[in-house]
């Protein structure tokens, strides 16, 4: 009888006496695929962090070469050992572990590949490169901030003379992060003024204005940003007091102090300096007075009588607005958009007169300059004799718009009241550059009328017809009918189904652009010719308290739509979107009780339940029940250990707050030992029938 080779009666060492060079080529091997391999990681990281993913870069090259190397040789390793794993322990021990490290780089790079797709690639499918949950949206460049960055034809950098370490410096240094991942020509530095004084002195000398003394006379700190390179490349200084603002309405409620938290216009302020050294020109806006107009002086937040705070947000985006009383003076030569918001009495005859000249005004290129934008409030708001279109009816009928005499009900967006209107920016008909960006968003209209665009007897393109001097685009609208409607008899009870009435959906907001429109085609059967260049005129729209102050306060939607209105008037295309926010950090006041807790109870939560699981599970795999006792009592010495620490660093056990947290950490445990015991007893359950049986 043939005797078997024996396979675990000898040492170790005498089955693979011919085989013990493998051992330690094995183990040099792995650490050498190991440095391979985390070499090659430094250099791929490096080289993405540097320029993405550029083939052009040598470290590209090196950094994924050495990637493939270090796990193809731990894949030659595993296959060249799989024949002695269960001959030699060391070599099991050893691939083992190789096991893990492979399993280990292949769970990163399949994590880190998925991360760079979506990142880079995301997009196709719908996705974010990030996702910015935060109410405040403070990981988030608004539109308007992002296209200015992207815009940039020279380099900026920002200099932010702050301390280090202080609340305002992280805020900052977080803002200016954010405009450096848009545009990398976009750089930063601080200068901390207590610590580098030398560096602090350096930089005065050439900055001299960013030398700001505040109250008391003690140095403000500010920003300084620089457009291009050079000695003499422009410059803007901001301050930290146009940064960071105090609403002097509110209280510290635990000082009693007047002034709340100081609200962040980082953003703000960092995208209007680029906008001011960017822009060549200023553009100027002018609000006409003397006509009940909304008050541009009045900056009162709860006022419904002022546009003030529209006023100083164009201010703020380093535009020029001032009012204009045209009784008394000509529109401005410089004027590139005049705003009449809200007239309540008539325009007189040379007053229109002095509209229609700015309207009519022409570049050399022969290209109208003259821009309007109209906002008529509600008849019922006008003024006691006066016409309901405060006699601009006629001036804006030239433009194949006509301000209607009526007023907008709609029973499905009713907001508290019939006539007050929640008007929706519908995604597929929000294609104008002033609503684009509003899409999804509501615009709450108060006694808002009919805006309604005037038809041509000749549709566009039509042979022989004359071109349309004038393309009117609506941006928005009501319900459809039968659930909205324009009530002529506006003074009498709502009745939707008077003749005259106008039926939804009601036009209450148009555009108007001169050209655009295709010319006459002379051969019906040939190719249709170029539309002419279009150029912005005016936007008129069916209602002016939207743009109040106490309505723009609390719905940021309107300030931009009347920012975007006069960005398309003023041909200012980068500056429409949705603009930057004021963003108010929530301050969190801790005592020394609440600040441990917070820092220390979740860490004994995670580490008591992970114990507990780890535990339970060896438990349950190895069937030794009668050891549950084991993960119970571990849990509860570290149940003890913090009650020692809370008290050590939270206060006497006698305090409610180290109760109250040795309490939340005792009941997880608790719960935790629940578990174990119901583990227990569903398995002691089936052996028990077994015995019996």
């Amino acid at each position: 009888m043939t005797q078997e080779p024996e396979t675990s009666g000898g040492p170790p060492s005498q089955s693979s006496s011919g085989e013990a060079y493998r051992v330690p080529v094995t183990i040099a091997a792995g650490i050498v695929g190991c440095l391979v391999f985390l070499n090659g990681a430094v250099f791929a990281i490096w080289s993405y962090v540097a320029g993405g993913f550029d083939l052009s870069d040598w470290k590209f090259w090196i950094g994924y070469s050495e990637l493939i190397v270090g796990i193809g040789l731990f894949v030659w390793l595993l296959q060249w050992n799989k024949d002695l794993d269960r001959l030699d322990p060391t070599i099991r021990r050893t691939l083992y572990g190789y096991n893990i490290f492979l399993g280990t780089m292949f769970l990163a790079a399949i994590l880190i590949l998925v991360n760079i797709l979506i990142y880079q690639h995301g997009h196709m499918v719908g996705l974010k490169q990030s996702y910015d949950w935060t109410s405040q949206a403070v990981f988030t460049l608004q539109d308007v901030s992002v296209q200015q960055a992207k815009a940039l034809t020279k380099p900026v950098k920002i200099t932010a003379l702050y301390q280090r370490g202080t609340r305002q410096a992280t805020q900052l240094e977080q803002q200016f992060q954010l405009y450096t991942a848009v545009n990398k020509d976009i750089t930063w530095e601080f200068v901390d003024v207590v610590e580098d004084r030398l560096a602090a002195e350096d930089f005065f000398k050439k900055y001299p204005d960013a030398l700001v003394r505040g109250a008391g006379g003690f140095l403000e700190p500010s920003i300084v940003v620089t457009f291009g390179t050079g000695e003499d490349a422009p410059h803007k200084v901001v301050k930290d007091s146009e940064i960071f603002k105090v609403d002097m309405k509110e209280m510290d409620m635990m000082t009693g102090a007047r002034g709340g938290d100081r609200a962040f216009y980082g953003e703000n302020a960092v995208t209007s300096a680029i906008r001011a050294l960017v822009e060549d020109k200023k553009t100027s806006v002018y609000f006409t007075t003397g006509h009940g107009e909304l008050d541009a002086s009045d900056s009162e937040e709860r006022s419904t009588e002022g546009i003030g705070l529209l006023k100083q947000r164009l201010t703020d985006l380093n535009i020029k607005a001032e009012p204009l009383n045209l009784i008394k003076s000509e529109v401005p030569s410089d004027a590139n958009v005049l705003v009449i918001a809200g007239p309540k009495s008539s325009f007189e005859t040379g007053e229109i007169q002095k509209i229609r000249d700015y309207m009519d005004r022409k570049d050399s290129e022969n290209n109208r300059t003259g821009r309007l934008l109209a906002l008529f409030d509600s008849p019922k708001e006008v003024s006691r004799g006066a016409p309901h279109d405060a006699n601009l009816g006629e001036l804006i009928r030239g433009f194949n718009v006509d301000a209607k005499d009526n007023l907008v009900y709609d029973r499905v967006s009713a907001y508290q009241r019939i006539d007050q209107l929640v008007v929706e920016i519908d995604t597929d008909t929000a294609s104008h550059p002033i609503v684009n960006p509003l899409k999804n968003l509501r615009l709450l209209l108060i006694r808002a009328r009919e805006i309604a665009p005037m038809t041509s007897p000749h549709p566009p393109g039509m042979p022989g017809a004359p071109p349309e001097k004038f393309q009117v685009t609506k941006l928005f609208s009501t319900s459809p009918a039968p659930d909205s409607w324009a009530e002529v008899n506006y003074e009498a009870r709502p009745n939707p189904e008077d003749p005259k009435n106008t039926r939804g959906p009601v036009c209450v907001g148009v555009a108007v652009s001169e050209g655009g429109s295709p010319p006459p085609q002379a051969n019906p059967f040939g190719p249709p010719p170029p539309p002419s260049k279009s150029t912005p005129v005016a936007v008129i729209l069916g209602d002016a308290t939207f743009a109040c102050n106490s309505l723009v306060a609390q719905r940021p939607e309107h300030e931009n739509l009347f920012l975007n209105a006069v960005n398309w008037l003023g041909g200012r295309i980068a500056d429409i979107g949705i603009q930057p926010r004021v963003k108010k950090y929530a301050r969190l006041d801790l005592d020394n009780a609440g600040y441990y807790t917070i820092i220390f109870e979740p860490f004994f939560h995670m580490v008591a339940i992970a114990g507990f699981v780890a535990g339970l599970i060896w438990v349950i795999r190895s069937d030794r029940f009668q050891l549950l006792w084991l993960p119970i009592g571990a849990t509860l010495l570290w149940s003890a250990f913090y009650t020692v620490l809370s008290i050590f660093l939270v206060g006497p056990l006698s305090s409610e707050a180290t109760r109250t947290t040795v309490l939340r950490v005792f009941l997880t445990c608790v719960l935790l030992w629940g578990v174990g015991v119901t583990f227990w007893l569903a398995r002691s359950r089936p052996t028990r029938a077994a015995e019996v049986t």
